[in-house]
């Protein structure tokens, strides 16, 4: 089977109180990723190798043009436009795996450089990673003449069907997970004269 050159996690919506819509306001880093652009764009590391996690700061492509709709405003039909999808907000990750389904992994590392940060590496578990990779996943049917055409008259279902493309029939939950400790600094070395 195939196995995917990393694995992601698109992280966390909407930061709202739970049970309601309210927006949770004054978030420590804020609700956008864009505090890490600077760091991305100095970034040294390279996704060249298996267990290397890192966030999701930009998008990978220019946000779609905005959807236009007719509604019903005061006993008048007017068209709307749909605001578009948020950007990254710091919650989205990937872990590198070993394995490849591309025949050019380094153009999967690049775009990768291009839109996450790497933030550390997998130091134990990641033989979990392999298995979580090796998962079976929606297959992409976007080439499907059934799902173009659903696509372009804005039939809902199939922009769900879209969002679970790649991702695993299992829901994989990860629990128990290890925090990385930060280490004391070096003792100082003296030096005899």
């Amino acid at each position: 089977a195939d196995t995917p050159l990393f694995i992601a996690d698109n992280g966390v919506r909407a930061f709202v109180i739970p049970g309601s819509s309210t927006p949770v306001e004054g978030l420590p880093g804020g609700s956008s990723a864009d505090a890490l652009l600077p760091e991305l764009a100095n970034a040294t590391i390279s996704h060249d190798r298996a267990g290397l996690v890192s966030l999701t700061v930009e998008r990978g492509a220019p946000p779609p043009p905005p959807k236009e709709k007719l509604v019903s405003m005061n006993g008048k039909f007017v068209t709307v436009k749909d605001p578009p999808p948020p950007g990254p907000n710091g919650t989205g990750f990937v872990i590198t795996t070993s394995g490849g389904n591309s025949d050019t992994p380094g153009e999967t590392a690049a775009i990768l450089d291009r839109t996450n940060l790497v933030v550390g590496t997998v130091l134990e578990g990641m033989d979990v990673i392999e298995r979580i990779a090796g998962l079976p996943t929606v297959k992409d049917n976007s080439s499907s003449p059934f799902f173009a055409v659903a696509k372009s008259i804005g039939d809902k279902r199939a922009t769900v069907a879209e969002q679970a493309f790649g991702k695993p029939f299992a829901k994989v939950t990860v629990a128990k997970c290890g925090i990385v400790a930060e280490a004391p600094p070096p003792a100082p070395v003296e030096v005899a004269e």
